[in-house]
């Protein structure tokens, strides 16, 4: 009778530590996917920050200087060219 009492117990506490262990787990899982949707948002927010920058510098650097920019377009594009029709 007294292991059958036992056998009881230990099985209800292994029931309830696994209940916890769950619940643990499903906080963790909830913390973790919100710091993750949080620094993805921030990458997000930096890299548009970026590209605007960018493309910013881009125009001002082509209307402070037309010729030099036509310039490096068109070598740019004559390089490419050469690349793309070599055999």
């Amino acid at each position: 009778m007294y292991k059958t009492a036992k056998r009881k117990r230990v099985k209800n506490e292994f029931y309830n530590d696994i209940d916890n262990i769950k619940e643990a787990l499903a906080v963790a899982g909830f913390d973790a996917k919100k710091k993750i949707k949080e620094i993805l948002s921030q990458s997000l927010e930096n890299a548009t920050d970026r590209s605007l920058q960018a493309k910013e510098t881009v125009a001002n650097y082509a209307a402070d200087r037309p010729f030099k920019s036509l310039g490096i377009a068109l070598l740019t594009g004559l390089v490419v060219g050469y690349f793309i029709h070599r055999e």
